[in-house]
């Protein structure tokens, strides 16, 4: 017997909370922090949260992170792209950052860019800044840092990426 209804009606084990969850699973994005960005120096960038679900509409907030690990530093710049056909920028907050020095920051078009300094040295895990987006549809929405990141040790201006 032949039914012009979509095959997925026609399927009794999915019943309306089967639908539910197709159509809930269509309105969120996942979010994924590609980890940290170590080129082989002590020095780490990362992202925190690194990874959750949002609905279409929602702001995501994400903290820039650089862990010196004991190396003093004065200057940051991280670079990283995002996939702009799931998340639109929205802003840069430097508020709570460890540097106090805004050099530069921009966002758009799949890239974000913030260069932040210190006039006294740090290290250890601190804050760079709080980056928010809109999530625009579903779907996986990689973060990943750019290689003209840096983390500038105060002692020898070496990068301590690597």
């Amino acid at each position: 017997m032949r039914s012009d209804k979509p095959a997925f009606i026609n399927q009794p084990h999915l019943g309306h909370y089967g639908i539910f969850g197709i159509i809930a699973g269509l309105v969120l994005l996942g979010f994924v922090a590609r980890g940290t960005f170590a080129a082989g120096g002590s020095g780490q960038l990362y992202f925190t949260p690194s990874s959750g679900n949002y609905n279409t509409g929602s702001t995501l907030s994400v903290q820039v992170i650089v862990n010196t690990g004991s190396d003093p530093v004065n200057a940051v710049e991280t670079d990283f792209s995002y996939p702009q056909n799931y998340l639109s920028f929205s802003s840069i907050d430097g508020s709570g950052s460890a540097f106090s020095i805004a050099a530069s920051s921009s966002g758009g078009n799949g890239d974000v860019y913030i260069a932040k300094g210190n006039i006294s040295p740090i290290s250890g895990t601190a804050l760079i800044a709080t980056v928010h987006f809109t999530v625009t549809a579903a779907g996986a929405a990689n973060m990943i840092f750019l290689g003209s990141s840096q983390v500038v040790r105060s002692t020898d201006n070496a990068n301590i990426l690597g």
